[in-house]
C-alpha cells in the first residue's frame, strides 16, 4: 500500500520495509517498557534489581533488604493487567514527610508476622499488596501468612500455589470451605511466630518506611493497637495515590459504623510519633499477641454480622489500652471511603448492651432496637470482665469527643440533610438554617436530634422553630412553644405544628441576602403525601 501511495519502484520498496521494521521495533520496545511482554518486572523476596536511579530503603541507590534466605529471582510470566499494576506500584513515591525520612530505627530488634486473607479473585488484589511489600524494606518481616478462605476456582488456587512457592518466608493456610475473614484472620494469627502481628487487607498498598514506625510504637507502648496513616488510592488499576490530612482517624457513628473521618482535634500529643484514634479500622493494624489475648482476642461471635472492630476498639480503650496511628507510617487504601458496618440486629444489640452503659437506651432507639435481654451468641467466647475497665461516659468525654452524644430523648440523631443534597448549618449572624454542600466529614456540621418531645434540638441546647416570617431558625428551647414542635413523618417530611407547614429547601427570598443563599423555610406541604419531593424530605446523617 505504501508503494502504491509512493508510486512504486525498488527504492520506495526498501524505504517502506525499513519504515515497517522501525515501527515494529518501536512497538516492541514500548510494550517491554510497560511490562506487557517478555515476562514480569515484578520483584519477589530476594530480587536484587531495582529501577535504575531509584534509591533503595537503605539509602544506597538500587539497594533493598529482603527476607533472609530469599531466592534470587521469582517466576516469570503473569503478563497483562496484573503486571502493569505491579509496575505502577514501583513508581509510587516515598509518601513520608521530610522529618519522617530522617527517623532512625536501627535499635529495633522485633520482627513482625503479617496475616492476609483472600477468597477467589481477591488473590490478585493480594498479589498487589504483596508486591508493594516487596518494593520496600522487608528486613523486619519474619513471615507472611496467606489464608485462602475456601477459594473454589482451581486456576486461582493453582496460581496461588505457584506464587507462594516462588517466595521464601511465605506460608499458605487453605480452608476447604469459606469461614469468613474474621475466623480466617484468627487462623493466621494463631499460627504466627512473632509476638507482633500485623493484619493487612487486600485493599492496602504499603509505601516506603511503613512498618518501622508501627513496630517502634508497639515497643514503646505494648498495650496498644497501632495503625498506619491511611491515604487514599482512588483507582486500584492506575494506582492514583492521594495524600490525606494528618488528622484523619477512625471513628464510629451512632449507627455503629466505623469510617475514616477528619477530626477537629489533630490529637497530636507531646510525642509526635502518633495521634490517638477513637476506633481501629480493620484494613491495616498491628498488635502484640499478649495484649490482644488479654482482651479475649477478636470476638468470633461477631463474624456473621460485623462489628468485630468496633468491639475491639471499645474494649481496647475501656480496658486501659490505646489506639494509635503512627504518623510516619503511610499506606494507601482503595476502600478508604467505605464504612465498616454492623449488619445484624443481634450484633448491634450485643455491642450496645455490653459497652454503652447509661447511653444504651438512646443507642438502642437510634438503631431501631427495643430493650431486651441479651442472649449468648453462637460461637462467642466468655464475655470479657469489664468490672475493672472504664465506661462509655469516660470514653465519650476523653476519646470520642468530636461531637456531644445524643440525649436519652433522641429518636434520630445526626447532621440534618435535605434530600436535594445539602446539609443544615446555623448562620451565626441571623440564626437561620442555611443549607450547604454536605462535607466529607459530618463532624464539621452540628448534629441535630429529633426527640420524644417532638423537638429538633441542637447539641448547644437550642431548638429549631418557625418564625412568623416563615424562616426556620435556632432559638432557646421553650416548653409549650408549638412553633418549636415538629412531626417527622414516614415520608421524611418535617411538619411544623404551629404553622402546619413543611420545612423546605429554598433560595433565600430576603433582599438583604445574596441570591445564591440556600436556606430552609416553612412552606405549604403541597402535593400528594406519598409523592417524592426531595426539597421537603429530610434525614439525619449519623455522626
Amino acid at each position: 500500500m505504501c508503494r502504491l501511495l509512493r508510486g512504486g519502484g525498488t527504492k520506495a520498496t526498501v524505504i517502506d520495509v525499513l519504515l515497517v521494521v522501525g515501527l515494529i521495533v518501536f512497538i516492541l520496545y514500548f510494550l517491554k517498557r510497560q511490562g506487557i511482554m517478555f515476562g514480569s518486572n515484578r520483584r519477589e523476596f530476594g530480587s536484587s534489581s531495582d529501577f535504575t536511579g531509584q534509591q533503595g530503603t537503605s539509602g544506597r541507590p538500587g539497594s533493598r533488604t529482603v527476607l533472609p534466605g530469599a531466592p534470587a529471582s521469582g517466576p516469570q510470566g503473569q503478563a497483562g493487567a496484573q503486571n502493569q499494576i505491579e509496575a505502577r506500584i514501583k513508581l509510587i513515591a516515598d509518601q513520608r514527610s521530610d522529618k519522617c525520612k530522617t527517623e532512625k530505627y536501627d535499635k529495633l530488634k522485633e520482627m513482625v508476622s503479617i496475616v492476609m486473607v483472600f477468597y477467589d479473585y481477591q488473590f490478585y488484589n493480594l498479589r498487589t499488596t504483596i508486591s508493594s511489600i516487596l518494593n520496600v524494606d522487608s528486613s523486619r518481616i519474619a513471615e507472611i501468612i496467606i489464608v485462602d478462605d475456601g477459594s473454589t476456582l482451581k486456576y486461582i488456587m493453582d496460581d496461588c500455589d505457584a506464587y507462594v512457592k516462588s517466595l521464601r518466608g511465605v506460608r499458605l493456610i487453605r480452608h476447604k470451605t469459606q469461614i469468613g475473614q474474621l475466623k480466617s484472620r484468627l487462623a493466621g494469627y494463631n499460627e504466627a511466630k512473632s509476638d507482633i502481628v500485623m493484619f493487612l487487607d487486600v485493599t492496602v498498598v504499603v509505601s516506603r518506611g511503613w512498618l518501622e514506625p508501627i513496630i517502634d510504637l508497639l515497643v514503646s507502648f505494648p498495650n496498644i493497637i497501632a495503625m498506619p496513616h491511611y491515604d487514599h488510592i482512588l483507582d486500584p488499576v492506575t494506582m492514583d495515590y492521594r495524600h490525606t490530612p494528618i488528622n484523619l482517624v477512625a471513628s464510629w457513628s451512632w449507627n455503629l459504623a466505623i469510617r475514616m473521618r477528619l477530626t477537629p482535634d489533630t490529637r497530636i500529643l507531646q510525642d509526635s510519633r502518633f495521634i490517638t484514634s477513637p476506633a481501629v479500622s480493620g484494613s491495616a493494624f498491628a498488635v502484640r499477641k499478649a495484649f490482644l489475648n488479654s482482651l479475649g482476642s477478636l470476638d468470633e461471635g461477631m463474624e456473621d454480622g460485623g462489628g468485630e472492630y468496633l468491639d475491639l476498639s471499645l474494649k481496647t480503650w475501656f480496658c486501659h489500652g490505646s489506639i494509635m496511628i503512627a504518623t510516619c507510617s503511610r499506606v494507601g487504601v482503595t476502600a478508604l471511603p467505605h464504612p465498616q458496618t454492623v449488619r445484624t440486629r443481634s450484633n448491634r444489640r450485643h455491642l450496645i448492651q455490653t459497652y454503652f452503659g447509661s447511653y444504651a437506651e438512646a443507642a438502642l432507639r437510634l438503631n431501631t432496637l427495643t430493650p431486651g435481654i441479651q442472649t449468648r451468641r453462637s460461637g462467642s467466647k466468655d464475655p470479657l470482665d469489664l468490672s475493672k475497665c472504664r465506661e462509655m461516659h469516660w470514653y465519650l468525654k476523653n476519646i470520642r469527643n468530636e461531637t456531644k452524644p445524643p440525649s436519652a430523648e433522641a429518636l434520630h440523631f445526626g447532621v440534618l440533610r435535605v434530600h436535594s443534597g445539602r446539609c443544615a448549618r446555623i448562620d451565626p449572624t441571623d440564626n437561620r438554617v442555611e443549607l450547604h454542600s454536605c462535607p466529607d466529614s459530618a463532624h464539621t456540621e452540628p448534629p441535630v436530634e429529633y426527640t420524644t418531645t417532638r423537638r429538633l434540638r441542637l447539641t448547644d441546647g437550642r431548638c429549631l422553630m418557625t418564625s412568623p416570617s416563615a424562616f426556620i431558625l435556632a432559638d432557646q428551647c421553650r416548653a409549650n412553644d408549638t412553633r418549636q414542635d415538629w412531626t417527622y413523618k414516614e415520608n421524611f417530611e418535617l411538619v411544623n405544628t404551629w404553622s402546619g407547614f413543611c420545612a423546605r429547601h429554598v433560595t433565600d427570598p430576603d433582599s438583604n441576602s445574596t441570591h445564591s443563599r440556600q436556606i430552609a423555610m416553612a412552606q405549604r406541604c403541597s402535593g400528594e403525601p406519598t409523592k417524592n419531593d426531595i426539597f421537603k424530605q429530610w434525614s439525619f446523617l449519623s455522626v
